[in-house]
């Protein structure tokens, strides 16, 4: 996987997003591809204050299993929320990656953005954000990855 991160975080530094990233790529299989996985991560000034969210995540090459993602992080989080977000975004990394998620335009009576999930189409309209199949899974698996990179840090150390 390729990995580039600009910006930085008090908090973190780039080696220790840098560990959690390749480790993530193992955990979450994104080496099986054969076109390999890049992602950019952005620590943002202000993201949460601007955006409502600790992090978010654009695909920046196709909207069918991409392969090149940007990740933008609030970098005045803690050191474990900032993990958490890079996990909970590369959750989505794994989803679009792998097909499971697909952003797509749809043409009604105006072209407009939806997401696909495990091919069926999700109204962004109609559908809350918590409510968001994607959001689910990140969140449920979350904590999940969470505990198993602190284990996995304190063997490594």
């Amino acid at each position: 996987m390729k990995i580039c991160i600009s910006g930085a975080s008090e908090r973190i530094d780039k080696k220790n997003v840098r560990s959690v990233l390749k480790w993530l790529e193992k955990e979450l299989r994104l080496d099986r591809f054969k076109t390999p996985i890049s992602v950019k991560v952005k620590f943002i000034k202000n993201l949460y204050k601007n955006t409502g969210c600790y992090g978010q995540i654009i695909w920046e090459d196709t909207n069918y299993r991409p392969r090149k993602f940007s990740i933008d992080i609030d970098p005045k989080s803690y050191v474990s929320k900032i993990t958490k977000t890079l996990i909970h975004e590369m959750i989505h990394v794994s989803q679009f990656a792998s097909g499971k998620m697909q952003d797509s335009l749809r043409v009604f009576n105006q072209r407009r953005w939806s997401t696909k999930w495990n091919k069926k189409f999700i109204d962004m309209d109609k559908v809350d954000y918590d409510d968001h199949p994607w959001e689910i899974e990140a969140y449920a698996l979350e904590p999940i990855y969470y505990e198993k990179w602190k284990v996995y840090k304190r063997k490594n150390r």
